[in-house]
């Protein structure tokens, strides 16, 4: 079904998740879910840089993290500060100054959680997969592993069908933990027709909730919460 908006404002310790990663009715679900999650986990497809991760790790502490990208690690580092370009890294090669610059950016708890550049590289780097097929990814994970977040920010639009799209995110529901969220956003693409395939999430996602955020000068992209 497609839940109602939820008319409850953003608490100022979550203010960072909807300055960098959602709007604000969508952040109280999600927060809600992953304060009942124990050990909490996290997947994110095509990361470049783990952007939703980052605020989310500030906020809940997760014990493991995933990410998968095509590009090689100084790729991913390059394109993220060219698309970024208000974010101010001491050093735009060091993956862990760049999230540091994240929360000097946003949101009134702008200090990271993880201080320590030695304790951030042992819970990012290990599980981090540069230069991987996401399909290639999915495909080779255990059946019983599950996510209680995962995230496709800048990833669908770029596939070439929609039945790749989809193909991805019924991959990604089958590694989503009961209680977990799925969040993706997609832009308006020659691949597909954006509005066919906003009816059609509607349509499929019938199991759980959606929340969902466009802009209102016409459906040039949207941003998804299933839960």
């Amino acid at each position: 079904m497609v839940a109602e908006v939820l008319k409850i404002e953003t608490p100022k310790e979550d203010s960072h998740i909807s300055s960098l990663l959602l709007k604000t009715y969508m952040v109280h679900p999600l927060c809600e879910r992953l304060k009942r999650a124990e050990a909490k986990s996290a997947l994110e497809l095509g990361c470049r840089f783990p952007l939703s991760f980052f605020p989310l790790f500030h906020r809940f502490d997760f014990t493991e993290f995933h990410g998968v990208d095509q590009d090689t690690k100084e790729q991913a580092m390059s394109k993220f500060l060219a698309q970024n370009k208000r974010l101010q890294a001491a050093d735009p090669q060091n993956f862990y100054e760049i999230y540091r610059s994240v929360f000097k950016k946003f949101g009134a708890d702008s200090q990271p959680l993880l201080q320590d550049q030695q304790a951030f590289e042992a819970l990012f780097e290990p599980n981090l997969n540069w230069e991987t097929d996401v399909f290639d990814y999915m495909k080779a994970l255990p059946a019983d592993k599950k996510f209680d977040f995962i995230s496709m920010i800048n990833l669908l639009h770029l596939l070439p069908n929609v039945d790749k799209m989809w193909e991805l995110i019924n991959l990604a529901l089958d590694h989503l933990a009961p209680d977990g969220v799925l969040y993706f956003r997609v832009f308006k693409s020659k691949n597909y027709n954006i509005r066919e395939f906003l009816d059609q999430v509607q349509e499929r996602l019938d199991k759980g909730s959606l929340l969902f955020y466009q802009p209102k000068e016409g459906l040039q992209y949207f941003k998804l919460l299933y839960y």
